[in-house]
């Protein structure tokens, strides 16, 4: 498979001028709704001179906040949001890295977001609305109605409620956020409801349900393929972000 231009920008070294701002200083917490986001992360936590906490929070709002409740009662500064979402503009393809520079919530509550340094940003689109959705966003019709309606480039379910936590207890809050299903994906819901709290599949569930509705499995391995592109662009910058914070 060639290299895309967004793993190829984040293969290059990494520059002095590109470091980290103040608003990355002192302990990093870091929230990865899923079992395979919290993998991306490789050897990062290891990486952080100033401390870097990361959870695995499972999936959804109520769950990501709790996990932020617990990083900032454990020193964090800034809580980062790490994991995959969908694309909501047309221009943003599975794969790609999206740096938002304020999430929406589901009832149009706007938060400014921090801005990512430069070098782990390389080929990413840059600033932007994401929105954080009460449930997942599974169908073309329905993310072209909510771009239109908040204006948003990328949808997810727990950077709202990870900012909110963050704002209120005076903290800064980013996302890093790859694109997995693009604006004009389908992603079945009988497949989503082959995964445990934490992204992870369940064999069985899974087969019974190919076996019961054949017809899923172009989709479950287009969204296999979309999946294997999404995480590999995550644990670049991933990796990308632990250079500079041990720099």
């Amino acid at each position: 498979m060639p290299v895309s231009k967004t793993h190829e920008a984040l293969n290059r070294p990494v520059r002095p001028e590109n470091g980290l701002s103040a608003a990355w200083e002192g302990p990093i917490g870091v929230i990865a709704p899923m079992a395979s986001e919290y993998a991306c992360l490789g050897s990062l936590p290891a990486l952080s001179p100033q401390g870097l906490l990361a959870v695995c929070s499972g999936m959804g709002a109520a769950r990501a906040a709790d996990a932020a409740r617990r990083l900032v009662d454990g020193g964090a500064r800034l809580l980062l949001s790490f994991g995959l979402a969908g694309g909501l503009s047309g221009a943003l393809k599975a794969g790609d890295l999206f740096l938002a520079s304020e999430v929406c919530s589901a009832s149009g509550q706007v938060l400014a977001l921090a801005p990512l340094p430069a070098a782990v940003g390389a080929a990413a689109q840059q600033g932007g609305r994401l929105l954080s959705s009460d449930t997942a966003i599974l169908l073309p019709a329905e993310k072209q109605r909510l771009a239109r309606r908040w204006a948003a480039e990328s949808v997810d379910m727990e950077t709202f409620a990870i900012a909110a936590v963050a704002a209120e207890a005076g903290r800064s809050c980013a996302a890093i956020r790859v694109v997995v299903d693009h604006a004009g994906m389908t992603v079945p819901a009988a497949i989503t409801g082959c995964v445990d709290a934490f992204g992870r599949p369940q064999p069985g569930r899974l087969a019974a349900t190919i076996v019961r509705r054949p017809g899923l499995l172009p989709a479950l391995v287009h969204l296999a393929l979309a999946d294997y592109e999404a995480r590999k662009t995550l644990r670049l910058t991933a990796q990308r972000l632990g250079e500079m914070l041990s720099a």
